[in-house]
């Protein structure tokens, strides 16, 4: 298991990414389709639960292991890494740096097995 550091545990940026997401890593749907988590931390629903997608890290038909980032979404509390749920071979990404998104919004798709 990687140690995280402080930053990381508080769901700080800690200059390379939050760990938390308030309530659990995302989802693959029934589609093969990745949907956002909740991007607020723990005690803080009422504060939005919305960001802004600054970075989409691996390209479309690359593998990808589980627990390896994908996006990185920019909050008003942290920078939050969204991890891969599965291996697998992302087929399309939905969404684009710049872009708002929020608790639900589709994010990646991944290729049919």
């Amino acid at each position: 298991m990687k140690k995280r550091g402080r930053a990381e545990e508080r769901g700080g940026s800690g200059g390379g990414g939050g760990g938390w997401d308030g309530q659990g890593g995302p989802a693959v749907d029934a589609r093969g389709v990745v949907r956002c988590p909740a991007l607020h931390p723990p005690g803080l629903e009422a504060q939005g639960n919305t960001g802004v997608v600054r970075a989409v890290l691996p390209v479309e038909g690359r593998i990808v292991a589980a627990g390896e980032a994908v996006l990185r979404i920019e909050t008003d509390f942290a920078h939050v890494d969204i991890p891969s749920p599965i291996d697998g071979i992302v087929d399309e990404v939905l969404v684009h740096a710049g872009q708002r998104v929020s608790k639900g919004d589709p994010l990646w798709r991944y290729l049919e097995r």
